[in-house]
């Protein structure tokens, strides 16, 4: 009797059984009848019939047969061990994390999977990290090229997204061109497929540069896997059941024996605890410190307010003292890149008077105010809803309606009016869409001297040239989101672009004492770690625990009741109970649960059972993403 998963749509809930009349490995790749189709499926359990009869005579429904046995031995047992120990890791089933980790590409005539085998005795030194600037950690990614192709050996470079995927094909393929190989999603099924073959069936040892993707396209005679820019929040999965691609990563290099390194410029707070702890070792020295030889500045828009002569000057998204360093850096045909956290003209709107921000009826969002063929338009980013704005407050009726933030929009009309004969370049997901439109505008950009780059972080990842000059614009709106992982990305966001600069990086900001600003002005990182994690240790945050975030969306009463028994059932682990947001137009509610569990005691049996146990209206998610 075999324990099949289903490679079908959908959340399998939990393995289907079957029989074969012929041995049927663990691994292999079968065709099962599933809902009146053949369905291709994993073998996840072999056991002999004969041991099974009584639990088969106890079921409810007749045993079917295996259709046929495409491939014995398909996937690796530690392959499927790694899967398994995701699977508990994040309270999923293993027909739901198969589906996921396991692209459709792959079952389609590329495998068999590579014989893997567990290597060496050691585990403790297979996972390994390194802390530096772009430029030095691809440096050291060529030296472990270069190590691991004398030693006879595959390397495989894991990134987060294509344009880092480009940037790493180019820096690291010179010379070894015919040795390097690319797997991506948005490659065709025949090109993946051609790409697939071509590596697995290399006679030499291989260089793999891929998505997440490309992991289960390991090579047996690989020994090294590299997760770069590992702090990408892309790494985790947005569809159920939200799994994190590095858990994966590392369980399946733990199994095999295979160094794990996890690479960016600076780390999460969770790899450097590790570090701190020993279980993880550094590859290299972590560098706290990133230096740069341009001049940092942080200016201070509440003092620039306050000097100013007119209402119009006390609404500027570009201060004076960056418009100068603009000037003074185009007169030497310099070019300038300059970020704004938020899409728009501002991302928020508030009444004077009664002080209510002007949210969306969907879903209770803050509306960010847009221009739309010339017209004024709100937008909601959460749920896409679009109105035309209110001409006074919907709570009160006043007139007295107040733009907070300075969005893109409102960037790139002041820097039209101040820099008109200038080539400005705009790129964020309202003007530009797929990679081909934003690398158009980066090569543009850069093929042009003297010119203003504006752009959100969606551009950073295609920035691999240093410029004379890098800016930030109103990143105070992200300062206000409420979720523990928000000062990493914000610190992260600096530092890549504190890096880009040659000769000046300035940030404008509203509260300019704020510790994460002068910490990255000065590369100070390791005293954002700490904070960092101090606070988290406060909070109970993880690393200090894993942090499960329960959803339930419906009627409000009957989620308020469904809730309220979730709470009485886990009240040992003192969940969280908040609101997440009402849709005024279908009369739905969602609310979330948090629950902090010690990272000793987790995956627990017993909390585990219950979390799989969840009607498919309740979302589990662990250590989601952000707790909002």
């Amino acid at each position: 009797m075999c324990a099949i998963a289903p490679l079908s749509k959908g959340l399998q809930k939990e393995a289907l059984h079957y029989f074969s009349a012929k041995k049927t490995p663990v691994g292999s790749l079968v065709s099962i009848p599933l809902r009146g189709k053949l369905t291709l499926g994993i073998v996840l359990e072999s056991s002999p019939l004969e041991k099974e009869k009584s639990a088969v005579r106890r079921s409810s429904a007749p045993l079917k047969k295996i259709s046929k046995i495409i491939a014995p031995s398909y996937l690796s047992p530690l392959f499927i061990e790694s899967v398994r120990e995701t699977t508990l890791y994040h309270a999923s089933t293993l027909p739901a994390t198969l589906s996921l980790l396991l692209p459709s590409e792959y079952t389609n005539n590329v495998g068999p999977y590579p014989a893997l085998t567990s290597r060496g005795s050691s585990t403790a030194a297979e996972v390994q990290a390194v802390q530096d600037g772009d430029a030095e950690r691809y440096a050291y990614y060529k030296r472990l090229v270069r190590e691991a192709f004398a030693r006879k050996h595959s390397l495989v470079l894991i990134v987060p997204t294509i344009a880092d995927l480009t940037h790493a094909h180019r820096e690291l393929s010179r010379g070894i061109s015919e040795h390097v190989f690319t797997l991506y999603s948005t490659l065709s099924g025949k090109e993946f497929e051609k790409n697939a073959r071509a590596l697995l069936s290399a006679e030499q040892p291989t260089l793999l540069i891929a998505s997440p993707i490309g992991l289960p396209f390991l090579r047996s005679d690989a020994d090294t896997v590299i997760i770069d820019r590992e702090s990408a929040p892309s790494y985790k999965m947005i569809t159920r059941p939200f799994i994190d691609v590095r858990v994966f990563a590392r369980a399946l290099c733990v199994n095999t024996k295979i160094r794990l390194i996890l690479g960016d410029i600076l780390l999460r707070t969770e790899t450097l605890h590790e570090i701190d702890r020993g279980s993880i070792i550094p590859a290299a020295v972590i560098k706290y410190r990133i230096t740069t030889k341009a001049q940092g500045d942080i200016i201070d828009m509440r003092a620039g307010e306050r000097a100013a002569l007119s209402k119009k000057e006390k609404g500027r998204a570009i201060s004076k003292a960056l418009a100068s360093a603009i000037t003074e850096t185009l007169s030497r045909k310099g070019r300038a890149v300059l970020l704004t956290a938020r899409k728009g003209l501002a991302p928020t709107t508030v009444c004077s008077d009664c002080g209510e921000t002007i949210l969306c009826p969907h879903c209770s969002s803050p509306f960010v105010l847009h221009r739309a063929h010339g017209e004024f338009v709100y937008a909601c980013h959460r749920c896409g809803h679009s109105e035309v704005p209110p001409e006074s407050c919907p709570s009160c009726g006043s007139w007295k309606l107040t733009l907070l933030g300075m969005g893109i929009e409102k960037s790139a009309d002041e820097l039209s009016l101040l820099f008109p004969n200038t080539t400005l370049l705009r790129i964020d997901s309202d003007v530009t869409s797929g990679k081909q439109s934003v690398q158009k505008t980066i090569d543009e950009f850069y093929a042009t001297s003297g010119s203003i780059l504006l752009c959100t972080e969606l551009a950073l990842p295609y920035l691999s040239d240093p410029v004379e000059l890098t800016g930030v614009i109103s990143v105070d709106s992200l300062l206000v989101i409420a979720d523990f992982r928000m000062h990493h990305r914000i610190m992260s966001l600096l530092v890549r672009l504190r890096g880009l600069a040659n000769d000046r990086f300035i940030i404008e900001t509203r509260d300019a004492l704020h510790p994460l600003f002068t910490r990255a002005i000065t590369g100070a990182l390791i005293e954002f770690y700490r904070n960092d994690s101090a606070e988290r240790e406060r909070f109970h945050y993880p690393p200090y625990s894993v942090l499960i975030k329960i959803a339930r969306t419906g009627r409000r009463d009957a989620v308020l009741d469904d809730m309220e028994e979730l709470m009485k059932a886990l009240k040992e682990y003192t969940p969280t109970l908040y609101a997440s947001y009402e849709s005024a137009v279908r009369g739905l509610v969602t609310m979330n649960m948090l629950i902090p569990v010690p990272p000793a005691r987790w995956p627990e049996n017993e909390l585990l059972q219950l979390l799989r146990s969840l009607p498919p209206d309740f979302t589990v998610d662990v250590d989601p993403v952000n707790i909002l």
